[in-house]
């Protein structure tokens, strides 16, 4: 579901941006007025209207006959425990929430997301299937790949939606820790002075010492 609501933004960003007088087609006013009211549009369309019931009531019966292997005869009332939650992490409460979601989660799963790296430096274990129909997205793509081929990778990955379930249940059964995987993941691809030394003061000081430079 998480995949969805990503896919959901992308396509509401474009319909957005489809909707501009066709005449300034090829000019500066093409697009649209701004990053943030282009995000603010999507993002409403995602979170209002995307995450809520009376959607999903709506969209489950195609959603489930997209996934008939796995989905086949659930109801969505079975989902009645999980949330669809978050907002755009850009104001401090967001970012709070943001963090908590990923901190306080036994592990994390989706499709092609920032949030990978976020939850690995938290720790968490991060899960994708690699399916064919995202092969553009996932291995299509260069900033996938590493995440996938740095030190042996970060992502726990299967090519099949059953292998991918079953990995997680296993996962879910074990107590939350940092494993050898994501520890030396984050070492070279993210942390390389340290998992114990402050990213910020060390990215500050770099950028200082580049405009001192001559």
């Amino acid at each position: 579901m998480t995949g969805r609501s990503e896919e959901q933004l992308e396509f509401l960003a474009q319909l957005y941006e489809r909707g501009g007088d066709q005449s300034l087609d090829r000019s500066p006013l093409a697009t649209g007025c701004s990053s943030a009211l282009h995000e603010s549009q999507s993002r409403l369309w995602e979170n209002v209207v995307g995450r809520s019931l009376p959607f999903w009531r709506w969209y489950y019966p195609q959603f489930r006959d997209g996934f008939a292997s796995v989905l086949a005869g659930v109801s969505l009332e079975r989902f009645g425990n999980a949330v669809l939650y978050g907002r755009n992490p850009v104001s401090p409460d967001a970012q709070a929430d943001y963090f908590d979601s990923l901190y306080h989660s036994h592990a994390v799963v989706g499709l092609v997301t920032s949030a990978f790296l976020e939850a690995a430096i938290v720790g968490r274990p991060v899960y994708t299937p690699l399916l064919p129909e995202f092969e553009m997205y996932q291995e299509g793509v260069q900033h996938f790949r590493y995440l996938v081929e740095v030190e042996g990778g970060l992502l726990k990955v299967n090519r099949s939606l059953p292998e991918h379930l079953a990995e997680l249940a296993s996962a879910l059964a074990r107590p939350v820790e940092r494993d050898e995987q994501n520890a030396r993941f984050i070492r070279a691809f993210v942390r390389p002075r340290g998992l114990d030394v402050p990213a910020t003061p060390a990215f500050v000081a770099a950028i200082e010492e580049l405009g001192a430079a001559p």
